[in-house]
């Protein structure tokens, strides 16, 4: 499949039953793997359009909320996991009693995934890498309220400062995969919902998305995934397929005193925003 490129016009998010699409988390969440009434993902829809114009509505599965909360125990794995476990059944009941739920239903979840990363903090002056946790949830609106029972003392028994809690979800999902309000999202491969737009009926022959273009085994069951929208094209994208993000690679420049010594080439910014900032006109 060629690259399937369209613009980030508009953009709100769902949730949604997990489908093919979506990230498997029914182990992590103790549930049979055949099993997919029992939790909700958040899907982000895209409303944009093609190149030469043709309407799009596009679903974005595999992205999850997140915050990072400071880790200093041990890094062997079996420490690492029964910690994860304890913490993510702390938050799972801390967020129940929060929203006046049964915190000892087994079906009931808000954590999708925890997993452990090195990064180094952003705020003050640090070098060298610390570990966190990474906290997925399943529901952006849990977010800010679980925010607050960190630093309340509510989970694990002891006040946690959480990091980059206080980004919104559309937002943070931009950041992550380098994506900007009316730019083009490039994908490398969708899937279509069906039906497709005929060839016969199209007014511009520019037009590379219709039924003589899209393979058969490029659309979905109409009865698995119907069509929300009114668009032409109606497209469902996993993440990682999104092309934008390889356009930005890390730069260990501060794990070590490496910047103090190894500067920066001219042309060369810390921050990415910056680096077209001294090529403006001056007034």
């Amino acid at each position: 499949m060629d690259v399937f490129r369209f613009r980030l016009n508009c953009v709100d998010h769902y949730q949604a039953t997990p489908t093919e699409f979506d990230p498997k988390l029914h182990r992590e969440l103790g549930l049979p793997s055949q099993q997919h009434n029992g939790y909700q993902v958040p899907v982000i829809r895209v409303f944009g359009a093609t190149e030469t114009g043709q309407k799009v509505c596009a679903h974005i599965h595999g992205a999850l909320p997140y915050l990072y909360l400071e880790y200093d125990g041990s890094l062997e794995q079996d420490a690492v996991d029964a910690y994860i476990q304890r913490l993510r059944i702390s938050i799972d009941h801390a967020l129940a009693i929060s929203y006046r739920r049964n915190a000892y239903n087994s079906r009931l979840h808000f954590v999708g995934h925890i997993s452990l990363v090195k990064g180094v903090p952003f705020f003050g002056y640090h070098v060298g890498y610390k570990y966190f946790l990474k906290v997925y949830i399943l529901n952006p609106l849990n977010m800010t309220r679980l925010a607050d029972l960190l630093q309340q003392g509510t989970i694990l028994a002891k006040v946690m400062q959480p990091y980059e809690s206080h980004l919104q979800y559309l937002l943070q999902w931009m950041c992550d995969y380098n994506l900007y309000g009316c730019a083009y999202i490039d994908c490398a491969k969708v899937k279509f919902r069906d039906p497709v737009p005929d060839s016969l009926e199209m007014r511009n022959p520019a037009h590379k998305w219709h039924d003589q273009s899209i393979l058969s085994g490029w659309i979905s069951d109409a009865n698995e995934l119907p069509r929300q929208s009114h668009c032409p094209i109606e497209v469902d994208v996993c993440v990682q397929d999104i092309l934008n993000r390889k356009e930005i690679h890390s730069r260990p420049i501060h794990h070590d005193f490496k910047e103090r010594f190894n500067h920066l080439a001219p042309d060369e910014k810390y921050v990415h925003s910056m680096a077209a900032a001294h090529s403006l006109p001056k007034f």
